[in-house]
C-alpha cells in the first residue's frame, strides 16, 4: 500500500502521529491538511538516513529495541507489507517462539563451530548479568559475531539458551506489548495504522518506506522471499556447494538443503557469492528483465533486487480465472513482465493485452457491479456498459505501456472512430493506462471530446487508481454509479474520491 493510499484510511489522530515523527510543529493540522502534508513529505518519510534517525532506539530498553525489530521484520515479510493487528501479534509471537524452539533443540547451532559458540555465549553471559544489553554491549557483540562468523539469529538462539529471549525467563511478548511496539513504530513514522480500512484496521509499512527500512535494519530479503530465491533460482548442486564451502552437511533433498542455509543465518549475498560468474549469468538470464552483463557483485545485486521487487502473491483458488488478472491490473497495465511471469499470471508477453482487458472486465462486472454489453464484430472498444438508470452508453479501452501514455495519433483516431461509429451516442469514453502525461489529459482528451461530434466525455484513469476505486467500493450494496466516469481529462485519485462521494 502506498502512502497516498494509506492516509485515506487514517483518521486525524493517527495522521498527526506520523507528522509528529518528523515535524516539530506545535500547531495540530486538521484531518485533510494532515493527509496532504504527509503525501507532500513523502521524500522525507522514505529517505533511509531520515528513517535511521527516526528509529534511533539507544534510549529504549533492550526488550523494546528487540520487539521493534521483530514487528518491522514481520510486516516487511508480508505481501504489500500489511497485516491486521491480531495477525501481526500472532506472527511476532510465532517468530519469537520459533527461535526459542531452535535454541532448545540445538539443531541450528550444531551448524556452527562449537568453540566460537562458547566464546560468544560467555561474552553474552557477562553482558546479561544485569538482565539487559546496553548499546555499547550490543556494538561489541555485533563485532564479535562478525569475527566469529555468527549471525543475528545465532545471537537470539544463544540468548534463549541463557534464558533471556526475548525477555527474562524466555517469555514471549504479550499482545499488549506488541500493540505498544507497533504504536512506537507509528510515532517514528515508519508504520501507519489504517483504522478506517474497509477490511478492518490494518498495520501498514508503506511501499515507499519499506526499502529504506530494510536498509536500516540490514534486511537484504525477507525470509520467505529468500526461500523463494533458493527454491526457484538455485539447483540442488549449487545449494550443496554453498553448504560445503562453510563445512556444513550437504546430504538431503533440495528443500532440506534450503532450510539448512536459512538455519545457518546466511545472507542472500553470501549464498550467491559462492557461485561462479557464469552461474550467476545463467540465473540472471532466467529472470525476466534482469541484466545479464556486469561484474560478479553487480549480478548478485541484480538478482537480489529482482526478488526484492517481486510482489509474490499467493491467491486462493477462484472459480473465476479473471480474478488473478484483477489482482495484477497495475502490473498488466505497465507490462511488468517480472512480476507477471513470477506469479504465473501470463506465460508470455503476447498474453498481457488480453489479460489486462479481462482483469478490467472482472473489475467492472464483479466488483463495481456494472453489467457489461456484448459487442459484435472486431472493430470496437475493449468494453461497453449502460447507465442502469438512464441507459446512456459508456465505452472503455485498455492501453498497456511501459512508459507514460501520451495519447498517440493512432489511438486518437481509433477512439474517435469508435465514438462516431457507435449506433448510439456515447456519453463517456474511458482510457485505462499505467500512467499518463499531462498533455494527454489536459489537451488530447478535451480535444477528442470536441472532435467526437457528440460531446462525449473522454477521461484517462490509471489502472492503479481504478483498482483503488474497486477496493474502496467492494462490498457496497448495488452497482457503482457510472456517472463517476462522466469526466473529461485525468481522473486522478483525489477526483475519483470526490466523484464517488457526489454520486453515491
Amino acid at each position: 500500500m502506498k502512502i497516498q493510499d494509506a492516509v485515506t484510511y487514517m483518521s486525524t489522530a493517527y495522521l498527526r502521529r506520523i507528522l509528529d515523527s518528523y515535524l516539530r510543529d506545535s500547531r495540530k493540522p486538521e484531518e485533510e491538511e494532515a493527509r496532504q502534508r504527509i503525501i507532500q513529505d513523502q521524500e522525507t518519510l522514505e529517505d533511509p538516513e531520515n528513517i535511521e534517525g527516526r528509529l534511533e532506539l539507544s534510549a529504549r530498553p533492550f526488550n523494546d529495541r528487540l520487539l521493534t525489530h521483530f514487528i518491522a521484520e514481520t510486516l516487511l515479510s508480508e505481501e504489500a507489507f500489511t497485516l491486521d493487528a491480531n495477525t501481526l501479534v500472532t506472527r511476532v509471537q510465532e517468530l519469537e517462539q520459533a527461535i526459542i524452539t531452535e535454541a532448545e533443540e540445538g539443531e541450528a547451532l550444531k551448524l556452527r563451530d562449537p568453540r566460537n559458540l562458547d566464546i560468544y555465549r560467555e561474552v553474552m553471559r557477562v553482558a546479561l548479568e544485569d538482565e539487559a544489553i546496553s548499546l555499547d554491549e550490543k556494538r561489541l557483540l555485533r563485532r564479535l559475531r562478525e569475527s566469529l562468523g555468527l549471525g543475528l539469529r545465532d545471537h537470539y538462539r544463544i540468548q534463549a539458551q541463557l534464558g533471556y529471549f526475548p525477555k527474562p525467563g524466555n517469555q514471549i511478548h504479550t499482545s499488549k506489548e506488541i500493540d505498544e511496539g507497533f504504536r512506537d513504530l507509528q510515532t517514528r513514522g515508519v508504520a501507519f495504522w489504517c483504522n478506517r480500512h474497509p477490511d478492518g484496521g490494518r498495520c501498514v509499512i508503506p511501499e515507499e518506506i519499506a526499502p529504506g527500512l530494510k536498509r536500516v535494519l540490514g534486511v537484504e530479503l525477507p525470509r520467505q522471499v529468500f526461500r523463494d530465491l533458493l527454491d526457484q533460482s538455485l539447483s540442488r548442486a549449487q545449494l550443496q556447494e554453498v553448504l560445503r564451502e562453510r563445512g556444513l552437511p550437504v546430504s538431503g533433498k533440495k528443500e532440506q538443503l534450503a532450510e539448512r542455509i536459512l538455519a545457518a543465518d546466511l545472507n542472500p549475498s553470501e549464498v550467491l557469492s559462492s557461485l561462479g560468474v557464469h552461474e550467476l549469468a545463467e540465473i540472471c538470464r532466467e529472470l525476466p528483465g534482469v541484466p545479464v552483463s556486469g561484474s560478479k557483485d553487480e549480478r548478485i545485486r541484480n538478482i537480489i533486487d529482482h526478488y526484492d521487487n517481486l510482489r509474490l502473491v499467493r491467491l486462493e483458488a477462484s472459480s473465476d480465472p479473471r480474478e488473478s488478472y484483477f489482482h495484477f491490473l497495475t502490473e498488466l497495465a505497465s507490462r511488468d513482465r517480472e512480476n507477471l511471469l513470477a506469479n504465473r499470471v501470463i506465460g508470455k508477453d503476447l498474453e498481457i493485452e488480453r489479460a489486462f482487458e479481462e482483469g478490467t472486465r472482472y473489475l467492472f462486472e464483479e466488483i463495481l457491479g456494472i453489467p457489461l454489453l456484448t459487442q459484435s464484430g472486431n472493430k470496437h472498444a475493449d468494453g461497453a456498459f449502460r447507465h442502469p438508470n438512464t441507459g446512456a452508453l459508456f465505452l472503455w479501452d485498455n492501453k498497456s505501456k511501459e512508459s507514460d501514455y501520451d495519447f498517440p495519433g493512432t489511438d486518437y483516431d481509433q477512439f474517435k472512430r469508435y465514438i462516431r461509429d457507435s449506433d448510439e451516442r456515447v456519453t463517456a469514453f474511458v482510457v485505462i493506462v499505467p500512467s499518463y502525461k499531462d498533455e494527454a489529459a489536459d489537451v488530447a482528451a478535451p480535444k477528442l471530446k470536441s472532435d467526437s461530434g457528440t460531446d462525449t466525455d473522454v477521461c484517462l484513469v490509471t489502472a492503479e487508481d481504478l483498482r483503488w476505486l474497486a477496493e474502496r467500493v467492494r462490498g457496497l450494496a448495488g452497482p457503482v454509479n457510472p456517472d463517476i466516469f462522466n469526466y473529461t481529462g485525468g481522473l486522478e485519485r483525489k477526483t475519483l474520491e470526490k466523484r464517488l462521494k457526489a454520486f453515491s
